[in-house]
């Protein structure tokens, strides 16, 4: 079972079709297992469109337990054709 917060902001003043997107977002979730073991899973990122075809995206999160903590960061370019 698992619950779920999620925040995303825009920061683009153009909100119309087609233009650029510049975004944050963060995100909490509560899951517990099969087992009845409670993790907590926080995640962020942010988004930004250099151009029509083109974009920057960075995401980080963390995932804590009693039994297994793991942190994840990441860097993508997106290419649209």
């Amino acid at each position: 079972m698992a619950g779920s917060n999620e925040w995303r902001q825009w920061l683009s003043r153009d909100h119309f079709k087609g233009a650029n997107q510049t975004w944050y977002d963060a995100s909490f979730t509560g899951i517990w297992d099969s087992d009845g073991d409670f993790y907590n899973q926080i995640r962020a990122g942010l988004h930004y469109d250099y151009s029509p075809d083109v974009a920057l995206e960075i995401r980080t999160g963390i995932l804590n337990s009693a039994f297994y903590n793991t942190a994840e960061a990441g860097g993508y370019l997106v290419v649209s054709f």
